[in-house]
């Protein structure tokens, strides 16, 4: 509680430092979230389908949508609902089928706004909500429930067209079951050559991220992989993107139920697709 008051008192300072006496709006704006994703998460909101070693699979619907931004303020901040649902998935090779075993959804909202050219703050909040499909295996998931309630604000630099870093302070302000209080990230990414001049062109880069979270300790999860980028991700306007990635996972399982009721950590490398509309 501490925690949520000390960031909305900080907010409120900044909005009211920010906001002119009579400011104007637009309803429904271009988005800029480009400028302020992170691509070395494996959960951020985006749309993609993986393959997860050795026999499992992965699919996202999710993205984020700009509802308002205000023009006149510093930094034009951007108010965005976000959301997404993930699903895990058993890939049944004697059938040709994928089996159904958990459906995670999060929503929430985001606040973007540019502090200069090449820093960003974003402040969010997520509800996370866990959810057992059909075709679990683990039957004693069923039943119970599973939602928690994530404070996040996430600074991000970017160093020209190459190199864009930064880190997030992740409070979790309730949680059922329990987590710990604290939760926070890194991340790094490196396109060698920079982003290619046409959005229709591919770029190459590398992205790795640290998460640390828990259930009853802190537990560190590395996230990396190497993809192949066409799109726009340092420069406006917005495009979409579509994003071919090879990479690796190890640490606190991915599914919600299974690491807050199960304890459970997992590693696995995964291939496949993301796009962000």
């Amino acid at each position: 509680m501490k925690t949520i008051m000390t960031v909305s008192l900080l907010l409120a300072v900044w909005v009211l430092d920010a906001a002119p006496a009579r400011a104007d709006y637009v309803m429904v704006p271009e988005s800029r979230h480009q400028l302020f994703q992170a691509y070395g998460f494996f959960l951020d909101p985006q749309n993609d389908l993986f393959w997860r070693s050795p026999d499992r699979g992965w699919g996202a619907v999710g993205g984020v949508f700009p509802l308002v931004e205000f023009t006149d303020w510093k930094g034009k901040p951007q108010i965005l609902l976000q959301g997404s649902a993930n699903a895990g998935y058993l890939v049944d090779t004697s059938k040709l089928l994928l089996r159904t075993q958990t459906i995670d959804a999060r929503v929430g909202l985001l606040v973007d706004v540019a502090l200069s050219n090449d820093t960003r703050l974003e402040i969010g909040w997520t509800h996370e909500s866990g959810h057992i499909a059909d075709d679990v295996p683990d039957a004693s998931l069923i039943g119970p429930n599973l939602g928690n309630e994530i404070i996040s604000v996430r600074v991000i630099h970017d160093i020209d067209e190459h190199f864009r870093f930064g880190g997030t302070f992740k409070p979790v302000a309730g949680a059922a079951p329990h987590l710990k209080t604290f939760g926070a990230d890194q991340f790094a990414e490196w396109f060698p050559w920079g982003q290619a001049a046409d959005v229709h062109h591919h770029s190459l880069y590398a992205a790795v991220a640290l998460e640390e979270t828990g259930v009853d300790h802190i537990i560190p999860t590395f996230q990396g992989h190497i993809g192949i980028l066409w799109g726009n991700h340092f420069r406006e306007p917005h495009t979409v993107g579509l994003r071919l990635v090879a990479g690796y996972y190890n640490g606190i399982d991915p599914r919600l139920k299974y690491a807050q009721y199960m304890l459970a950590t997992i590693q696995f490398g995964y291939a496949g697709m993301a796009f962000d509309f």
